[in-house]
């Protein structure tokens, strides 16, 4: 049973509890396109690792509904709300398709919820933020083979072109859904109360400075979030030049 101080202020329970539901909706879409993409693997390695993310992705799930469940919610209740794993991520009901759109929602899917979920770590709720250390140690390795797929599938230049369109398409709508606004109250609250570490500026310049990088080795571009009507905080926009 986990440790749940019973004295919470109502608002501050209240706001636990739609943070962790964000993260299990994330966390169960993400197990449930990456358990369908396991046939997609082009070598019976990548099918094994794929397959192994999927089991980390469940446990995430477990995690995050175990805690969920203890502050007295519902999670089948909370998991039919979500809808339809593809919808929710921006990819399509039917989900990943190709291994070049596993790739491109490792890259960029996974690692936007990964760091969202670092601003977590160590929060002012310990049952909660104690139990990021696993999770964010089993999504290392996922950015890390994410990354390197990236660069590999990009090496021809057919593969390249269809993963600029993928990220043309899915990045602005990931940093959207994943991050949320930049400056409201409730994001402020957060921070003053602990349940984040860090504002959603930070989680957005941490983000793109881990991107940045492997874009650039893989020989690909940021598309316009202006264009697409996406706010990019003002220091994150400026540090990678982006639009």
């Amino acid at each position: 049973m986990h440790d749940i101080p019973q004295d919470m202020a109502p608002e501050y329970k209240q706001m636990a509890i739609r943070l962790l539901t964000r993260q299990v909706f994330a966390e169960s879409a993400t197990c449930e396109l990456f358990g369908h993409a396991i046939a997609l693997g082009p070598t019976w390695k990548d099918r094994v690792q794929q397959a192994r993310f999927t089991q980390e992705e469940s446990d995430h799930v477990r995690i995050c509904a175990d805690l969920l469940e203890a502050l007295g919610e519902d999670v089948d209740e909370l998991l039919e709300r979500r809808g339809n794993a593809g919808e929710f991520f921006g990819v399509g009901k039917e989900g990943l398709k190709s291994w070049v759109e596993v790739v491109a929602f490792n890259l960029i899917g996974d690692r936007a919820g990964t760091c969202q979920i670092q601003a977590y770590k160590n929060n002012s709720l310990p049952a909660w933020g104690n139990q990021m250390k696993k999770i964010l140690a089993d999504e290392a390795q996922h950015q890390q083979y994410g990354a390197d797929q990236t660069i590999e599938v990009c090496r021809d230049a057919k593969k390249r072109g269809e993963m600029q369109e993928l990220i043309n398409e899915l990045l602005p709508v990931t940093v959207k859904r994943a991050f949320g606004r930049l400056r409201d109250g409730d994001n402020r609250y957060c921070v003053e109360v602990g349940l984040k570490r860090y504002d959603t500026d930070e989680v957005h310049y941490r983000f793109f400075k881990s991107l940045v990088p492997i874009m650039q080795q893989a020989r690909l571009t940021f598309p316009s979030f202006r264009a697409a009507g996406v706010e990019i905080a003002p220091r994150t926009a400026g540090a990678f030049d982006l639009q």
